[in-house]
């Protein structure tokens, strides 16, 4: 989806132009925590516990930015979109596997933890399909386990009561190109969602800035890990972030 040179679109452009002209719907891809890094610094360090992780901190490749900007081209092209960002993500069977589950929706940005994905899939499959859904941009994580089987119904009525990304930029949240004053009831939601996602985290240890890129919340449960809050990235850590973007997918967000 880059630019191949100025004035010439990419792929996103020509995928979103084409929508526009038939009347379809642009279903994308990105990431949770694509906005962390343009907060402002008053709100980066209220919501500490979201920004001063492994895959925000250290930015493998410049990534996240990039994603916003991506996010923000398919938004003024003028199709409908729906923009999906998944936390970490997880197999069902494997070393490192998450089971499926329940996909989680919130918005904000704020959501860390875990998504499963086949759950990923299924629930890009029903944004596409659910008019709910449409120009909203949205994070998921999966609440794993036979306890928490997806909604028989579908997630229809979950994307129904997301706000369109206009509704929240008319409330004045802070969508990663400009700070927001955190008396603005778009802030005020942003913050309720934090308070929620917070109680979401895998593990025992609700204390996410204490890991680091490429361990896991088990280990830091285990005491295997246990990063002091807003310590420099290690020697180990960089290395694994300048190795490219298959190392840091395996990193907890």
């Amino acid at each position: 989806g880059m630019e191949l040179e100025e004035g010439v679109p990419g792929g996103l452009e020509f995928c979103a132009e084409m929508m526009a002209e038939t009347g379809g719907r642009v279903v994308m891809l990105s990431s949770a925590a694509v906005t962390r890094n343009a907060w402002s610094k008053e709100k980066q360090e209220e919501l500490e516990l979201v920004v001063d992780i492994p895959i925000v901190r250290l930015n493998p490749l410049g990534t996240l930015d990039s994603t916003r900007l991506a996010e923000e081209r398919v938004r003024m092209i003028g199709a409908d979109y729906t923009i999906v960002r998944p936390v970490g993500l997880r197999d069902t069977e494997g070393p490192k596997n998450w089971a499926r589950g329940r996909p989680w929706i919130s918005q904000g940005d704020v959501a860390v933890g875990r998504a499963n994905r086949e759950d990923v899939a299924s629930v890009l499959i029903e944004a596409a399909l659910a008019p709910e859904a449409c120009n909203k941009t949205f994070e998921m994580l999966t609440l794993a386990g036979v306890n928490y089987p997806a909604p028989v119904e579908g997630l229809g009525s979950v994307f129904e009561r997301l706000l369109t990304d206009d509704q929240r930029k008319t409330m004045g949240e802070d969508m990663g190109f400009g700070s927001a004053d955190a008396g603005t009831p778009g802030e005020a939601v942003v913050r309720a969602q934090y308070s929620l996602t917070m109680q979401m985290l895998p593990g025992e240890v609700q204390e996410p800035t204490r890991l680091e890129m490429g361990r896991t919340y088990e280990q830091l449960d285990q005491g295997k890990v246990n990063r002091e809050k807003g310590a420099a990235a290690t020697a180990r850590e960089v290395a694994l972030a300048n190795q490219g973007e298959a190392r840091p997918k395996k990193t907890e967000k």
